[in-house]
């Protein structure tokens, strides 16, 4: 069972069909599991429920970071099983494949669902000020709108991109071309299982901005192919960026090493192998 929904549901199912082996699969800490989660709501102490319940009828738990593995483990949530980290779903080196950096200014990309957690008013926010001093600074946005609470307005998504400072690109199917145009990925999220968006830019040899969150932070060696900053500080995230402005051959150093880690690391056929191999192990 992968991804919140599917593992309660399915695996409640599978429990009660008697299926001879169950294994759920985190990609992030789901509403309910995350540390940022309202703790004072019926919805957060039902969704907990709900976890636990489905974490018991199962065999194995995996994870794309140990920092949800350990805040589940912590919050007692599961029984006595096996648990693995594996390094996300992995990507696709030949598909994904390295291309060289845009000529031209500095080129930001952000890609993601247009909502709060995600770090979208941070990325607004920061660019406005690296455009203040870096005016030929480029800023590309890829992502929908949703229709939640939580969702950035298209209004405001307008307003920047009519003022001057980035360009929004809306939902692509293949986001290899947006990859394309950019000198450094950027992802402020507040928290990831392990962001796929960044692994392929990583894959595509190109440096990253993220946060220091769980999941995102697994991404980056600081210095090495990329910087992190605090979840929600848009004047940290200003400042990172701009390293890139002051220092031109930052990108395509960092853009490498990226590259190196992603071969090393995220290589899509061997964390399907880890997966598989831990899936397959049968309790002692």
């Amino acid at each position: 069972a992968y991804t919140a929904k599917a593992v309660i549901y399915g695996i409640i199912a599978a429990w009660w069909c008697m299926v001879p082996r169950r294994v759920a699969m985190l990609t992030g800490l789901p509403y309910g599991l995350a540390s940022n989660t309202s703790r004072n709501t019926i919805s957060f102490h039902a969704a907990r429920c709900l976890f636990k319940f489905a974490f018991h009828g199962c065999h194995s738990l995996i994870f794309h970071n140990d920092d949800d593995r350990q805040a589940v483990l912590e919050a007692h949530l599961s029984p006595r099983i096996a648990t693995a980290v594996v390094q996300g779903s992995g990507v696709d080196l030949a598909y994904f494949r390295p291309i060289p950096l845009p000529e031209g200014p500095v080129t930001f990309l952000m890609i993601a669902r247009l909502i709060r957690e995600k770090g979208v008013y941070e990325f607004l926010a920061a660019s406005r000020l690296v455009k203040h001093n870096y005016p030929e600074a480029r800023f590309l946005l890829v992502g929908g709108l949703y229709d939640r609470l939580d969702a950035v307005k298209e209004s405001e998504i307008r307003a920047w991109q009519e003022e001057g400072t980035g360009e929004w690109l809306g939902s692509l199917d293949d986001v290899r071309p947006a990859i394309g145009k950019c000198s450094v990925y950027v992802l402020p999220s507040y928290h990831e299982g392990l962001p796929r968006s960044v692994l392929e830019a990583m894959a595509m040899n190109r440096a990253i901005v993220t946060t220091d969150a769980p999941g995102c932070r697994d991404t980056v060696q600081e210095g090495r192919n990329g910087f992190l900053v605090p979840v929600g500080d848009s004047a940290a995230l200003e400042k990172a960026m701009s390293r890139f402005l002051e220092e031109p051959d930052l990108a395509a150093l960092f853009g490498k090493e990226s590259r190196k880690l992603a071969e090393a690391r995220y290589e899509v056929h061997h964390v399907a192998t880890e997966t598989l191999r831990f899936i397959d192990l049968r309790e002692a």
